[in-house]
């Protein structure tokens, strides 16, 4: 299977594009891999120019298939110090046009720079385009601290003339172009997040935009690479389906209708509902159908809710989030219908925005509920403060909230963070008018974290793991003085001496299995009580085929009909006879082997707050239905001695996995 490479030097400025024809690469997972291992990038430091960022297309890309233009982005990640990927739907398509399947950049800029790709009529250029960090820097400060949208703004007036079209009747007209850059604190952090803009027609599209947010990839991109934005877009069309025209509606229609018995459009309409809209809850989109399924298992309080009995928790869900935060994002979003989608023509719809916010359930419960923060304004505010930063919204939502349960519970001052107040954690005791004061309160601490300002914050240069360690040595004195650790506030997957994962937003034990792709849907995350080594078994399954989806570059909220048929369509295009599903099991398998050579492999829980996370999950799944005889002996366990307990869980879960990978 042929494919285009554009291969970026950025320590000499100049590229070469490049053919690979090789059957073990077939999607950007694959090529990412194959680079990494070649050139023993597990011998350096993530935030090395030796580490290589790749970003790429899969091998539907061009088709007509929806969801298939995801962009996949790979690197070795300066937070989990292991190979990463993140992806954002929609951004392939600009790639797609600039000719090349994948972008291979190594070295690093003399200068700080931002990487100009353009292909128009079949001439691909690639350039270094030198920008002043004070300059970069006063693009996020200013009307009021926009930060990586202000930046985004000031690099659509300096590149869209790039991408004008003739002039067709006096009319201007552009290519649609994608802007990816990162935000303050990839500068001076290891947590800087991607943002990525669709720019169409010359101006911004609002909810088209998305992130590239776990695993610190726009740290690499700066600090590894002195890259501070890539711009690209044009208007090839190269991909050539040899056997089997993916381009051709009627052709997948036959195709759609053999396999499902459905239509390309049924099967994507039947496969999305839940990110779209769904009838009997009222609600669509992650958040609405999370919230309103998820009940009281919603983390509230840095997850504190994880001890709070039942009753207590339903009473909070009811008064806090069903009658005020889901109902609000109803009102506000889903009854006036601001749905939007990510670039791609796809029926999903799956972007829920009001004005500029777009509306997702990891991010709004991050910085939402777990917060102390219950209305939707609140909310928006937390979000101008940790996005516009360029911070991970998961990582820096969890780490805010952990930092204000520290103040809480007197491990820290609010002087020591310079804030004018202290939080309000207690459940018994919180009002709604004191989620505008946790919103304020975590504004200043993502905008003083995200340039650096604050001796405290200069602590977590390193990301979190290490930031609460530093606290913790810093501050022994307190924690004797109250019998409470830093490191017990915060719950993450830890790999090696400094890696680290925090984990998504739901009260699932897979979430904290010990596999090797954390942070993403790459688990088993249903709720149902299972055996340790049964559930590590299911999250190595669907690890293989969630990466179904990443290595093919294709948006998983169409994993109802993609994971039946992208291994069938790839072979049928391409007239090869590849097994989809063990190349996916020996991809992950290789992620294995170069975490193994870099020294970072997965390491049993490290914090208290994991442990009562999981605890937690086994008492309130045993209230559901009639409990089985090992949820109750895992109770004893964990009830007698909750630290050995944890080991041996987590232990059974790595057996499990391992027995269905190796």
């Amino acid at each position: 299977m042929r494919k285009y490479i554009l291969d970026f030097n950025a320590t000499i400025g100049k590229f070469e594009k490049k053919e690979l024809d090789e059957p073990d690469v077939i999607g950007p997972v694959d090529y990412a891999v194959r680079e990494h291992l070649k050139a023993r990038t597990f011998e350096h430091d993530a935030l090395s120019e030796k580490n290589i960022f790749v970003l790429g297309n899969g091998a539907l890309a061009g088709s007509h298939l929806p969801g298939t233009h995801r962009l996949v982005f790979m690197t070795r990640s300066p937070t989990t110090n292991t190979l990463m990927f993140s992806s954002i739907g929609g951004a392939g398509i600009p790639l797609y046009e600039c000719g090349v399947d994948f972008v291979k950049l190594s070295g690093k800029a003399p200068k700080l720079s931002i990487l100009f790709i353009k292909n128009v009529d079949d001439y691909l250029s690639a350039e270094l385009i030198p920008i002043e960090r004070q300059e970069v820097f006063q693009q996020y400060e200013k009307n009021d601290n926009e930060g990586v949208y202000g930046f985004a703004n000031f690099l659509i007036e300096r590149f869209k003339k790039e991408y004008e079209k003739p002039a067709q009747d006096d009319k201007k007209g552009y290519f649609d172009f994608r802007i990816v850059a990162p935000g303050p604190c990839a500068f001076n952090t290891r947590m800087g997040a991607m943002n990525s803009l669709l720019i169409r027609n010359g101006a911004f599209q609002i909810g088209a935009e998305g992130w590239a947010g776990r695993a610190g990839f726009g740290s690499a991109l700066v600090q590894g690479h002195n890259i501070c934005a890539l711009v690209f877009g044009g208007n090839a069309n190269f991909r050539k389906f040899p056997k089997m025209d993916l381009k051709d509606v009627k052709v997948l229609n036959e195709f759609f209708n053999k396999e499902v018995g459905k239509t390309v459009s049924q099967a994507a309409m039947q496969a999305t509902e839940k990110y779209r809209y769904v009838e009997k809850l009222k609600t669509g989109g992650t958040l609405g159908v999370n919230l309103t399924a998820s009940k009281e298992w919603v983390p509230m309080f840095n997850w504190k809710s994880v001890n709070y009995p039942k009753e207590q928790r339903k009473d909070l869900y009811d008064k806090f989030i069903l009658n005020g935060y889901l109902k609000e994002f109803n009102e506000q979003t889903i009854e006036p219908k601001q749905f939007r989608n990510c670039g791609e023509a796809c029926v999903a719809m799956c972007k829920k925005v009001r004005g500029n916010f777009k509306k997702d359930y990891e991010t709004y419960e991050a910085f939402g509920p777990n917060m102390g923060v219950f209305t939707q304004k609140d909310a928006e505010r937390v979000s101008s403060g940790i996005e516009n930063m360029g911070f991970d919204s998961i990582g820096g939502g969890n780490m805010i909230s952990a930092l204000l349960e520290a103040v809480h519970v007197g491990l820290l001052t609010k002087e020591d963070l310079g804030l004018p107040a202290s939080p309000n954690f207690n459940p018994d005791t919180f009002t709604i008018e004191q989620s505008k004061l946790h919103a304020e309160l975590a504004y200043k601490i993502a905008l003083d974290f995200g340039y650096g300002k604050t001796e405290i914050a200069k602590l977590f240069d390193d990301g979190i793991r290490d930031g609460f360690q530093q606290l913790s040595a810093k501050f022994k004195d307190r924690e004797e003085k109250t019998g409470k650790r830093f490191m017990d506030l915060i719950s993450y997957n830890a790999f090696g001496k400094i890696g680290y994962s925090v984990p998504c937003q739901y009260w699932v034990p897979g979430f904290w299995a010990p596999i090797h792709i954390t942070g993403k849907f790459f688990t088993y995350y249903q709720k149902d009580f299972r055996e340790p080594a049964d559930l590590g078994e299911q999250c190595a399954e669907r690890s293989i085929l969630e990466m179904y989806s990443e290595n093919t570059g294709i948006c998983r909220f169409h994993r109802g009909w993609s994971e039946k048929l992208v291994p069938k369509l790839i072979n049928e295009a391409y007239g090869i006879n590849i097994d989809y599903y063990k190349h996916c099991r020996d991809l992950l398998k290789k992620i294995m082997e170069y975490n193994d050579k870099a020294g970072n492999l997965p390491v049993v829980w490290e914090t208290f707050k994991t442990v009562e996370i999981i605890r937690g999950y086994l008492k309130a799944i045993s209230l559901v239905g009639e409990p089985s005889k090992a949820n109750l002996e895992w109770i004893e366990k964990f009830d007698s001695d909750a630290w050995k307990a944890a080991e041996e869980y987590w232990s059974e879960m790595k057996v499990g996995i391992a027995k269905h990978l190796l």
